[in-house]
């Protein structure tokens, strides 16, 4: 029988001078993160947010966090370091901990796909979407650039206003910016870390060590790497200086920054994933239910209002061990 996690005791951890509340760990999360979370992700867009490669065991120690949430992050890695990461996951969690896994629903978006081609086959006027559902279903694993075909294809007004695209994407079309072929994207913000813990952060965060060499060794190259990073500082010296031309370039480093999805998952392959881990009950859940007590309101899946964030998602839970 499952139970409400209870937030009874808090722990803490230092980092730095800091003490963070530790009880709730948000990883890759991106601009959506709550202050009574720990928030992780490579990119450190905020003070509230601790920039960690999650490529890498994960900072905290076993049996540690009551839940652990993670949003979109899991199809963006290839099967093995997905794997490596949903055990790491399972590690830190306590004996009654959950992990709240949200990746794209592979078995809705097939589902809408053939239903739109079942009403073309009925005669209907529905072109945009069958154009929009081929976009979702291969250009997140083929691009060649930041947000691909389907963000061309949602800088036509029409297609923007499109009513079955914006009840598929949700909240997160806004994340769907101008883009073409140029880079667009600013330049990430400094990690505001202070002198000691950034000295720190250079010996032990391979992901910080590259992303400060790069900047300050060469910088004329700084926004293309700082946009598509590789794995290491080595990886991006042999590329500058290879053969590659620049176009060539840059769309190996965005194949290998992270935005492109590597997997797909329904809820019977998650569910067999997270078992296959050592994770108990795994069960579907909607943006509104969880095991996470007072679940809305850290408005993590959802918007203020209610609205859910991303209306494709697929929504899954899993205890570390049997709930009685």
């Amino acid at each position: 029988m499952k139970s409400l996690i209870s937030l009874p005791i808090w722990t803490t951890l230092l980092f730095g001078t800091n003490k963070i509340l530790l009880k709730l760990i948000n990883l890759a999360c991106g601009q959506t993160f709550h202050s009574n979370w720990i928030n992780l992700d490579q990119s450190a867009s905020s003070k509230e947010v601790r920039f960690h490669d999650l490529r890498t065991p994960l900072p905290f120690p076993d049996d540690y966090a009551d839940a652990i949430y993670c949003s979109h992050f899991l199809e963006h890695l290839d099967e093995s370091q997905g794997t490596a990461f949903l055990r790491e996951c399972y590690r830190c969690l306590n004996n009654k901990g959950v992990l709240r896994i949200v990746v794209p629903d592979f078995e809705r978006l097939a589902q809408d796909y053939l239903d739109i081609v079942r009403q073309l086959h009925e005669s209907a006027n529905l072109e945009t979407e069958h154009q929009w559902m081929h976009l979702e279903i291969f250009d997140q694993f083929s691009r060649k650039r930041p947000e691909g075909k389907m963000g061309t294809f949602l800088n036509d007004s029409e297609n923007n206003k499109n009513s079955f695209i914006r009840n598929r994407l949700g909240l997160s079309i806004d994340n769907f910016r101008n883009n073409n072929d140029s880079v667009t994207k600013s330049e990430p913000q400094s990690i505001p870390v202070g002198f000691f813990r950034s000295v720190r952060k250079f010996f032990f965060d391979s992901a910080y060590r590259t992303h400060f060499l790069m900047k300050k060794i060469c910088p004329k190259h700084f926004k293309v790497f700082s946009i598509y990073p590789s794995e290491s500082f080595l990886n991006e010296i042999i590329l500058m200086f290879s053969s590659l031309t620049y176009k060539e370039m840059k769309e190996a480093m965005f194949r290998n920054s992270g935005e492109v999805h590597q997997q797909s998952f329904d809820q019977f392959k998650l569910k067999r994933l997270l078992l296959d881990i050592g994770f108990c009950e795994a069960s579907k859940k909607t943006a509104v239910e969880s095991s996470i007590e007072n679940w809305t309101s850290y408005g993590l899946d959802t918007s203020p209002e209610g609205f859910e964030k991303k209306t494709d998602s697929l929504y899954m839970e899993a205890f570390k061990s049997l709930q009685i």
